[in-house]
């Protein structure tokens, strides 16, 4: 018997959902990638002038940092504090680890950094919807309502024939006891 939860295929995202997810997230980058952009090239006007503007934004080095540190800023602040990017929250879609936990910090910077792999995006062809920048930290986007739905009813089964007692005592006093 399964003793602990565990995510299933049937909970996964559909194409359609990831999908939805990479068009909002890259409109929703690139804002953020132009504030970004535009907060930096007044700090540097302010501290050296005009000519530091020019000669650092001329740097690819400096582009390259900009670009793929909005990217890290993006996907690691969204995902690792709730879970989920502007394009999940409007896909109703979740990251979660393989017991459908909050993931770790490690898994969610491993998930970022597996988004600059080249070819990830063609690692969703095929029958999984599961791409390199899941499998590789082990983490799964889950569609949320059918997630919390399965979730709460594997904890509702678990707690069948325990006493009053050691129900009252559980953690998860969201449950209840239906008769």
């Amino acid at each position: 018997m399964q003793k602990e939860f565990k995510i299933t295929p049937d909970l996964y995202a559909s194409s359609g959902q990831r999908l939805a997810n990479l068009f909002i997230d890259t409109i929703m980058y690139y804002i953020l990638l132009i504030v970004v952009s535009a907060i930096l090239g007044v700090v540097l006007a302010l501290i050296g002038g005009m000519a530091l503007v020019n000669t650092i934004v001329d740097s690819s080095f400096f582009n390259i940092a900009v670009t793929y540190g909005t990217i890290l800023l993006y996907f690691i602040v969204f995902e690792f504090f709730l879970q989920k990017s502007i394009g999940k929250y409007l896909s109703k879609t979740i990251v979660v680890n393989e017991n459908g936990e909050k993931p770790t910090l490690k898994q969610i910077v491993g998930r970022t950094f597996s988004r600059f792999i080249p070819f990830d995006a063609f690692s969703y062809l095929g029958s999984s919807v599961r791409g390199w920048h899941d499998t590789l930290p082990n983490v799964y986007v889950v569609d949320e309502k059918l997630f919390q739905q399965k979730k709460r009813n594997f904890y509702d089964f678990k707690e069948l024939g325990k006493n009053e007692e050691e129900f009252t005592t559980t953690k998860d006093t969201d449950l209840e006891v239906r008769f």
